[in-house]
């Protein structure tokens, strides 16, 4: 099965490096490449000392308002006080003894984004739509409940896979079709939980605990960062952060909460036992990945690197430009640098410059933590779930402008798309608000509420003002109903040259430059946060509305163009529009009566 979010959009990823490592300490033979993995689960144990305290560590001074206990981030302006010389980052060890399985209610199931009444208005919705067949809520809608069953059914009787079997064992996954990987589980863990047919249960647990179970799958081991050598030249690193292993493991966390109701107590924990594991060494590998910037952010201390503090000067991200046109930026084109920038203004102005600790923010580890979060409110793990929440805070602090504009825009024009990074920053946003959602539901809106000024290099909030989460949603949703303006910010012109092609808000994507586009709809994943929020904007310019913007484009497919999915930009959920699209504003899922309203209609 293939899905045009992933065939079409990640075809030809860049692999990115974001860290750079010492070289190896016995030189390789000349001219034989040799490899060394720089972040198994093994390599970071045996690389750090024992957690340090968090009393042992001098912070920043203690803010007014704490977050579940993590320290929130701090502004520019304040001064950092030094850490101690023995002071260590905190290590994320998992406590692989814990495989017991979790308590399941089985007459009545509860899930991580699930209560018996949505659960009961998605079975009605199976029954008598809408979302049940196409066009029967509105024209261009998908019968979400229609493809779910297909791909059961074929599952059950033998004519659809999961391939490949073995999902990570490809040396070649993040280039090849095993991308796709996990999506027809997904689809049929969903249709048992709406029909209670044990002939999809039966179809999914097999998959599941092959998948789980087979030790060519297993994360722990998996190598996401792999230094190179010929033993003449500096050594390479190709670094992936594992965000196409995170999105495969998000759709199997997933689809196990769908039928984990169904599933015997020793074949829960099998699957709990890896999760468990997994979810450590992802959160141990979001501190290798992020310290560089902040060596203490594990304890709440976040006095800069020296290598940040190096950047004063120039704290800028600087590129090349797609200068040839063919959509790739390589030796061919003009090798001049150029600073990136957020956007042009309408008249062409230059918008802010892109900070290169923003870039440390990015869909890649957005995925990653969300799979933390998943797992740590599955299994009821504080620290995956507070690790999880650090990352979103620090996503807010430095890597999203005060206007809603993130980092991730420094990807615009990649593959000739001029909202590419816009697609890129809608599964920030849409990582971040599921993290914010799953926690909610155990009774923790400290991330919805989250409101923060602090910032690095322009993030910072403008005096009196401050961002929260839906700053960026409100400012993607904006420049797709029209409601704000702004263009692709072209490297290779002297001077900008906006116009409707470079528009950010313009919703059809030729990859490559392709002869058909493909409708974007990332932005259908935040419906599942306007439960929270119940916002009507929000609402209006998701689905589409006339009257949610002033160029509300056309819902995504009735122009007749391909969509670019519809489980949304996090790719977990199996329908989108059938489990949170129109909902009644009486559901509300959160075991808090009142809400404290940060964004005004």
């Amino acid at each position: 099965m293939k899905l045009p979010i992933f065939d079409r959009l990640f075809k030809c990823l860049a692999l990115v490096g974001f860290v750079s490592l010492a070289v190896l300490s016995n030189p390789a033979v000349a001219g034989a490449p040799q490899y060394r993995c720089l972040t198994t689960y093994a390599w970071y144990v045996q690389s750090k000392q024992p957690a340090v305290p968090a009393a042992s560590v001098n912070a920043r001074p203690a803010p007014a308002m704490s977050l579940m206990g993590l320290p929130m981030l701090f502004s520019r302006t304040q001064v950092a006080q030094p850490a101690p010389a023995q002071a260590t980052s905190t290590v994320l060890l998992a406590p692989l003894n814990k495989v017991l399985p979790r308590n399941v209610n089985r007459t009545w199931p509860q899930g991580l984004f699930y209560t018996p009444e949505e659960l009961a208005l998605w079975r009605h919705r199976a029954a008598s739509g809408p979302f049940k067949t196409d066009n029967d809520f509105a024209k261009g809608t998908p019968g979400d409940w229609q493809r779910i069953v297909q791909h059961a059914e074929g599952m059950v009787n033998g004519t659809l896979h999961e391939t490949p079997t073995h999902v990570l064992a490809d040396p070649n996954f993040n280039t090849n079709g095993t991308r796709d990987a996990g999506f027809l589980l997904l689809d049929t863990a969903f249709a048992y939980l709406i029909s209670n047919d044990v002939r999809y249960l039966n179809a999914a647990k097999t998959t599941l605990l092959q998948s789980v179970t087979d030790p060519t799958n297993d994360l722990s081991k998996r190598c996401f960062s792999v230094e190179v050598t010929d033993g003449v030249n500096p050594p390479t690193q190709t670094y992936t952060d594992g965000f196409l292993e995170a999105q495969w493991l998000n759709r199997t966390i997933m689809a196990y909460d769908f039928m984990k109701h169904g599933m015997s107590d020793s074949e829960r924990a099998a699957v709990e036992g890896s999760l468990l594991k997994w979810g450590y060494f992802l959160g141990a590998h979001m501190q290798w990945g992020l310290e560089y910037l902040f060596p203490n952010r594990a304890v709440g201390d976040y006095t800069e690197a020296q290598r940040v503090k190096n950047w004063e000067s120039d704290p800028y991200d600087h590129r090349t430009a797609d200068t040839n046109k063919d959509c790739l930026r390589d030796s061919l084109d003009d090798q001049t640098m150029k600073t990136v920038r957020l956007y042009a203004t309408s008249t062409g102005a230059p918008g802010p410059a892109i900070s290169k600790v923003s870039l440390s923010y990015n869909n890649r580890r957005s995925n990653q933590a969300l799979s933390i979060a998943m797992i740590g409110i599955l299994l009821n793990e504080p620290n995956l779930v507070g690790e999880a929440k650090r990352y979103v805070s620090e996503w807010l602090n430095y890597s999203v402008w005060s206007d809603g504009s993130q980092g991730e825009y420094q990807r615009n024009g990649d593959y000739c798309i001029p909202q590419q990074g816009l697609i890129y920053g809608a599964i920030n946003i849409s990582a971040a608000l599921a993290i914010a959602d799953v926690t909610a539901r155990k009774g923790d809106a400290s991330l919805y509420k989250l409101s923060t000024a602090g910032g690095l290099f322009g993030t910072q909030a403008a005096a009196g003002t401050a961002k929260s989460l839906l700053t960026p949603v409100m400012r993607h949703l904006n420049l797709i109903s029209g409601v704000e303006t702004a263009y692709y910010f072209e490297r290779d012109r002297a001077v900008q040259n906006p116009r409707p092609e470079t528009s950010l808000g313009a919703q059809e994507s030729r990859y490559f430059n392709a002869a058909k586009p493909l409708d974007n709809y990332y932005d259908l994943a935040y419906l599942l946060s306007n439960r929270y929020y119940q916002l009507q904007p929000m609402h209006d310019a998701i689905m589409r509305l006339p009257q949610g913007g002033p160029n509300m484009p056309p819902f995504p497919g009735t122009t007749g163009n391909g969509v670019s999915g519809w489980t949304g930009s996090s790719t977990i959920f199996p329908a989108m529009l059938m489990m949170y699209g129109e909902l009644p504003t009486s559901i509300w899922p959160y075991p808090f009566s009142t809400k404290t309203a940060i964004y005004k209609n």
